[in-house]
């Protein structure tokens, strides 16, 4: 049998407009929309996809939609600031996993799973980037670009470094190993002062992670 194919996809109610498309390994399309849902079409056949779901939820338009490699899970964004996370193995029912996911804001412009796919980037027009291990509402890594808005969030392939880019012109590399990180900076003695951590980790309570 040939391998079912599926797409998601963001776009307007009233227009052809797309915002965001992601096409998951079983080729499911899911694109986001202004409608504030998701839409989930399997395109095994591309000269008659079907339409099966339109996951939703958001209090504004949905912004931005990623499958994680394995392609169980979708995750979308919305311009309400919120990510939303849905078990898609049966696509024509997914359904909600865990509580909504906040950080970003301003619009939630990138999601992207690492390689392993146990690890969410998200970014925001704030400038931030985020990420949460494992899918739990826990924070695992918040980044600032104090250039302006983050657009765009890519792993490596080991998953060990996550690229940002935005509309300062600049594209920014973080370990994403928090210890790896930490241990950089401690043994480098270039201590983050609580002004300097509300500067590059706002939103994250302060603490000395080099005592």
């Amino acid at each position: 049998m040939g391998q079912n194919r599926y797409v998601a996809a963001l776009h307007r109610r009233s227009s052809t407009e797309s915002w965001s498309i992601a096409i998951s390994e079983t080729q499911k399309l899911r694109p986001a929309s202004v409608d504030r849902t998701v839409h989930l079409w399997d395109v095994t056949d591309p000269a008659h996809a079907r339409e099966l779901a339109r996951p939703g939820g958001f209090g504004n338009y949905a912004w931005s939609v990623t499958f994680s490699p394995d392609s169980s899970t979708l995750a979308a964004g919305g311009a309400d600031d919120t990510i939303r996370l849905w078990d898609v193995r049966d696509p024509a029912h997914p359904r909600s996993l865990g509580p909504t996911l906040t950080g970003p804001t301003h619009y939630v412009y990138s999601l992207v799973f690492s390689p392993d796919g146990r690890t969410l980037a998200a970014s925001g027009g704030d400038g931030s980037v985020w990420t949460w291990h494992d899918r739990e509402p826990t924070l695992a890594l918040h980044a600032a670009n104090p250039g302006g808005s983050t657009y765009a969030l890519a792993w490596n392939p080991s998953g060990s470094i996550l690229a940002a880019a935005g509309n300062s012109g600049k594209i920014v590399f973080w370990d994403a190993d928090p210890s790896s990180a930490a241990a950089a900076v401690c043994s480098a003695g270039d201590f983050l002062s609580s002004t300097e951590w509300a500067q590059y980790v706002p939103g994250a309570p302060y603490r000395d992670f080099c005592e």
